[in-house]
């Protein structure tokens, strides 16, 4: 298998569909604007809820969380100009699209790893 090195390459579908099947088939997904569920979730994968309960660990995670929160959560400012939105959401239209799946995995592992209950088909 070759990687691409080069920062000016063109992606290309194929390119996308390895992605996405490396994020299908070797990631638990996590979402920020998800983390408390997200945690949990890690949690529940790896077995940590066994080795970390009570009170006092779920303080310091909580108080972790809201740091976290505090300084990363929508600290990024979109520009009105429409058209510089556009450019952006163009230039990097492969990453948007992996996103999507990554978010679209998120609902899906919910229902297949975690008994949660929104309805979701995989590709």
């Amino acid at each position: 298998m070759s990687y691409k090195t080069d920062k000016d390459e063109i992606l290309t579908k194929s390119d996308l569909t390895l992605a996405k099947k490396v994020l299908k088939q070797k990631f638990i997904i996590g979402l920020f604007d998800e983390i408390e569920d997200s945690m949990k979730r890690f949690e529940t994968f790896f077995g940590f809820n066994a080795l970390n309960s009570g009170v006092e660990v779920q303080r310091c995670q909580q108080n972790e969380i809201d740091g976290i929160m505090e300084r990363y959560y929508n600290k990024v400012e979109m520009p009105d100009d429409t058209e510089a939105v556009l450019a952006l959401m163009e230039k990097n239209i492969m990453d948007m699209q992996l996103y999507d799946y990554a978010r679209y995995l998120y609902e899906y592992q919910g229902v297949a790893l975690f008994g949660m209950s929104s309805p979701a088909s995989v590709e």
